[in-house]
């Protein structure tokens, strides 16, 4: 009965983004009105729900501040595909779409572009290296893309010169889900923009970029034909400073590819002896007060910065335990760069997390689920137990919900959630990384090495 109410909570809240038929104006109307209504698309790069439960995104950031700028209520709704913004967007449901819209020259006969504030190109990426050098290389390899992309049209014109090559096309599927098949499956590969490429490569830095299109595609705000009043509106707030280093500092938050292997146990082993001693008595004590294990802490801890104390990452998490300004206020934090502050603050708030987990959790799981909910959110990973239910999972067991998480990413399972899209592929790495790391620092602590 308790798992039902999850389901009907749930159900409740699945219709919230459904098209709405009402008619939006021109900018004189939009002051009037004083609100203006963006169109997102369920991506990391333009709206999802964080770690804390609060929306973020490049292009969800953008857009609050263009309405703060202008005096306006920030309105705002989640759609499937561009093809969705875009129809709504001629309907008059909608003032500006924000989803990584691409210029084509279709879009720009029936559409308003604003200014272009990214150019990227489409590339091919794999788990492992392959030898592209050209074009007519590709058709050595096994690629999987989601349909009804521009990928397609890619492919489609290649092929007209390579008639070899081949690929397969996913239904209710998109990028993301992609990366998740060929991290599954290393002999295939994905294409995907560059953008969103080095988006995801932060997190799973062994995917290889194997070939870029030469190419320059851009991205702008889309907005409709007729409402050439915005549209000025929108490059005259692109040409101020003040914008132009908010986009600067969006890129460099939400794009910027940074270069590290966590998962090089021969660099873990090395950090052992050389960085851990100066605070293992800090991942003791603190593991003592919050009754759990010091090496699952420090475990934690190496996961997230190699036990450096001044980690920072351009998200905003800072610190040995890389704790959020909103994780850090939450348990007291004031300085995240101070690794007796930041492991205290980590480890109260894993064991606020492990408290939230619902008692019918199998124990011997329950530090898992809140591992998982340490990485994606609480809420994601309250979704994700629900959505095992209708899977015919276990949603009191890790190895179902380990299975599930991943299907946070796919249409056709996140648009029924509340807290909608999630990388969930991410956590169920997190969670096993530290459980190996975990593994290790047991064993060196059973033979008497630390």
């Amino acid at each position: 009965m308790k798992y039902l109410v999850i389901i009907l909570l749930l159900l409740s809240c699945s219709d919230s983004n459904q098209p709405r038929e009402k008619k939006l104006y021109g900018w004189k109307e939009i002051q009037q009105k004083k609100e203006i209504e963006f169109l997102f698309s369920n991506s990391s790069a333009s709206f999802e729900n964080g770690r804390d439960g609060v929306p973020e995104g490049f292009e969800y950031e953008l857009a609050r501040q263009f309405a703060k700028d202008h005096s306006l209520k920030f309105k705002y709704r989640t759609l499937e595909s561009v093809d969705q913004i875009l129809e709504q967007i001629s309907l008059g449901n909608g003032h500006i779409g924000a989803a990584s819209v691409t210029h084509t020259e279709y879009r720009s006969e029936n559409f308003n572009f604003g200014p272009s504030y990214f150019s990227v190109h489409q590339v091919v990426v794999c788990k492992k290296r392959k030898k592209i050098k050209s074009t007519k290389d590709l058709s050595k390899l096994k690629i999987m893309i989601p349909t009804q992309t521009s990928f397609t049209e890619t492919l489609l014109y290649l092929k007209s010169l390579y008639p070899e090559l081949v690929w397969e096309e996913k239904e209710d599927e998109n990028s993301e889900s992609m990366l998740q098949e060929i991290w599954k499956n290393p002999e295939y590969c994905t294409m995907m923009d560059s953008h969103m490429a080095a988006l995801h490569r932060r997190y799973l830095p062994e995917l290889k970029i194997v070939f870029k299109f030469k190419k320059e595609n851009k991205i702008g705000w889309v907005m409709d034909k007729e409402n050439t009043e915005l549209k000025k509106k929108v490059e005259q707030w692109f040409q101020l400073k003040s914008s132009q280093k908010l986009v600067k500092h969006l890129k460099r938050k939400y794009f910027e590819f940074i270069a590290f292997d966590p998962y090089n146990l021969k660099v873990f082993n090395a950090r052992i002896q050389d960085r851990l001693p100066q605070y293992l008595d800090l991942f003791k004590k603190a593991a003592q007060k919050y009754k759990m294990e010091w090496e699952l802490l420090a475990a934690v801890s190496y996961q997230e910065s190699f036990w450096n104390p001044k980690a920072k990452s351009p998200t905003g998490v800072r610190g040995i335990m890389m704790l959020t300004r909103r994780t850090a206020k939450s348990v007291g934090v004031t300085n995240r760069l101070d690794p007796v502050q930041s492991i205290e603050g980590g480890a109260k708030y894993l064991s606020k997390l492990l408290h939230r987990i619902p008692s019918y959790v199998r124990q011997e799981d329950k530090i898992w689920f809140a591992l998982a909910a340490y990485n994606v959110g609480f809420y994601h990973l309250r979704d994700a137990m629900a959505l095992s239910i209708w899977q015919n999972e276990n949603p009191t067991a890790w190895p179902s919900i380990e299975k599930v998480l991943p299907l946070l990413a796919q249409r056709k399972y996140y648009k029924k959630l509340p807290y909608g899209h999630a990388r969930g592929f991410e956590p169920v790495i997190y969670v096993q990384r530290i459980k190996d790391f975990y593994d290790i620092l047991k064993s060196k602590t059973k033979f008497s090495t630390l």
